[in-house]
């Protein structure tokens, strides 16, 4: 994300995860890791998770199958220097839509919401 309405209204959960490659399950992991990708991906391209393999496989890469498969309606579309930093742009700074905190009521509602999901939460167990 690149400003700060991630930290304020938006509903999103920036997360990174990796496979370690000394874990017994690290090929299961990337294979997880990467449906979870293609699922998102064909999200926003509007398009089935099969058809954006099919066109990935065809073009032998990942963002060259986005390119092709990008459109006029759900798409994805390259950040450039200019769509950042344009004072005009959606993604400009602004108090209303890029609130330097969180709001209080905001935090204690995500707080409730996570310690609900912790209860019903159990960690996955290792083999």
């Amino acid at each position: 994300n690149l400003n700060n309405r991630s930290m304020g209204f938006d509903s999103e959960c920036d997360v990174a995860i990796e496979a370690d490659p000394h874990d017994s399950e690290h090929d299961e992991v990337r294979r997880e890791i990467t449906s979870v990708r293609h699922q998102l991906v064909s999200e926003h391209l509007g398009v089935s998770v099969g058809e954006f393999e099919d066109v990935m496989r065809r073009c032998g890469s990942f963002m060259k199958a986005v390119d092709e498969l990008r459109g006029d309606d759900r798409t994805l579309l390259p950040f450039t220097e200019r769509t950042v930093s344009d004072e005009a742009s959606p993604l400009a700074e602004s108090d209303l839509m890029d609130p330097d905190h969180v709001p209080r009521s905001l935090t204690r509602s995500v707080q409730r919401l996570i310690a609900g999901a912790m209860t019903e939460f159990e960690p996955r167990r290792r083999r």
